[in-house]
């Protein structure tokens, strides 16, 4: 978007010659204005912004935002950005759904519930650069427990 103004002036004057020309003298001035904005749209009908546009947005890029301290305070990042969340069990079954659909406003009140709660109880992102396996995997009453786990075979816990 761009703007320009312009503006000009103009003023005239009428002298009579000769003896036969009337004593009355004119004076026209004039002025004129013109301007606004003006738009560029560029097509964006590319496959690289299709692809873009309707892929997730990463988790990472949701850490960067909460990191910045922008001009979106945590809740209002995270309701543009969340569609919803599930509400999972120790043994990975999904317990609930809360949608954060702003057509319907018992589901809203619930998300917004939900998402100032999981604030208040520190909800965040931290980035992760590399994970490393260390060990066999947990079952989730393992995780709980860890006496209660089984232990790996000598050697085979740590990375390479």
């Amino acid at each position: 978007m761009s703007g320009s103004t312009e503006s000009s002036g103009t003023i005239g004057f009428s002298i009579p010659f000769g003896s036969a020309a009337p004593s009355i003298f004119e004076a026209s001035p004039g002025v004129t204005f013109s301007g606004g904005p003006t738009f560029s749209v560029a097509i964006l009908d590319t496959q690289q912004f299709i692809n873009g546009i309707l892929s997730p947005i990463d988790i990472n890029t949701i850490g960067y935002f909460l990191q910045q301290r922008l001009a979106l305070p945590p809740p209002i990042l995270f309701h543009l950005l969340f569609e919803k969340i599930d509400l999972v069990s120790a043994d990975g079954q999904v317990v609930r759904e809360v949608e954060n659909s702003p057509a319907d406003e018992e589901k809203l009140r619930e998300f917004q519930a939900l998402i100032t709660d999981l604030i208040a109880q520190g909800l965040t992102t931290e980035r992760v650069t590399k994970t490393v396996d260390i060990g066999p995997p947990l079952l989730p009453d393992q995780a709980v427990n860890p006496d209660r786990g089984a232990r790996s075979p000598p050697g085979r816990i740590g990375c390479q």
